[in-house]
């Protein structure tokens, strides 16, 4: 027999707003994955370039999937867009999340999404603005807008921080794209902006590096008809959808690895206005700290393996 946990003992995850969060997250699916490797399902699902991407010595090439290279990104952009901010004086900041319908594609062609459209088009409808943001992508498990497909869905997206302009300009944006583009899914918004002082706002830039760390399920709400001749109960669709996430499990994480594939951190990044300099910073900072560490480690390595110099007979002495 199950017995059900209490609501109040279900363990709820955190949200990836903080550098520690966001380190905790990566490390905890890195090391995973390298678990995953080992089994007999991992071995045919991560292949040795997938695998190679993920390890700690491959972070100077600023890959996408690798876990350490994320974290040492978030702390350098992190570092420029509070020293450009303070130095600035903002105070008022807003995250924006733009999920159109038209950059969503079946999971098996994924692999060969071309990144720069969506950039290209973030670059459009935010021109003029100061900001920094991340292409990102989601899987979904039961839905796909595709027309005419069934199968798995991956829904490409942005996430980015504007600031430095009046709040309804940013508005004005969101609501043009809310009027002009397909929703996802349905009854939801394309764009969303949410108003965040400094402190919260440096917690949702964080979350631009979270990666994929989740899946996703849509479901729609139902309510219950009855039947005035037969009485019967029915259940029938509301046009409503709500959507549940849980954490990326192994095999999907490996699928989602192979459809970012060699992608880089810098090539999934956009920015404009300020953002620019904040990125530029960044990158050159996260490889400056990656070097300095793999040198102190190769350092460290060497001493470690140097042979011990031979130590003089008894006979020497005299």
């Amino acid at each position: 027999m199950t017995t059900m946990q209490p609501r109040s003992t279900i363990k709820k995850r955190k949200p990836i707003i903080s550098l520690e969060r966001l380190s905790e997250a990566l490390s905890s699916l890195n090391r995973r994955m390298r678990e995953y490797a080992l089994t007999k399902r991992g071995r045919s699902a991560i292949d040795d370039t997938t695998l190679e991407r993920l390890k700690t010595r491959a972070a100077g090439s600023l890959y996408a999937t690798n876990a350490r290279a994320r974290i040492e990104c978030a702390k350098a952009v992190d570092r420029a867009f509070r020293k450009l901010t303070q130095e600035k004086g903002y105070d008022e900041f807003f995250f924006v999340t733009l999920t159109p319908k038209r950059f969503a594609v079946r999971a098996s062609e994924a692999v060969n999404f071309d990144h720069e459209t969506i950039k290209n088009w973030v670059k459009e409808v935010l021109a003029g603005f100061n900001y920094v943001g991340m292409v990102d992508a989601a899987l979904y498990t039961n839905i796909n807008v595709v027309p005419g497909y069934r199968d798995e869905m991956v829904s490409w997206h942005i996430h980015a921080i504007v600031w430095g302009c009046a709040e309804h300009r940013i508005r004005a944006v969101e609501a043009d794209i809310d009027s002009s583009h397909d929703a996802l899914i349905p009854g939801r918004v394309v764009a969303m902006v949410n108003c965040w002082r400094a402190t919260g706002a440096a917690g949702r830039l964080v979350y631009l590096f979270k990666g994929i760390v989740s899946e996703y399920r849509v479901f729609e709400k139902k309510q219950e008809t009855t039947d005035p001749c037969t009485g019967e109960i029915t259940p029938v669709g509301t046009g409503v959808f709500r959507q549940k996430k849980r954490d990326l499990r192994p095999g999907n994480a490996a699928k989602m690895m192979k459809i970012i594939g060699e992608r880089t951190l810098p090539m999934l990044a956009i920015s404009g206005g300020q953002g620019n300099a904040v990125l530029q910073r960044a990158w050159a900072r996260a490889l400056a700290v990656i070097a300095r560490e793999d040198r102190a480690f190769a350092r460290k390595l060497e001493r470690l393996l140097a042979p011990e110099p031979e130590r003089p007979s008894s006979s020497d002495r005299w």
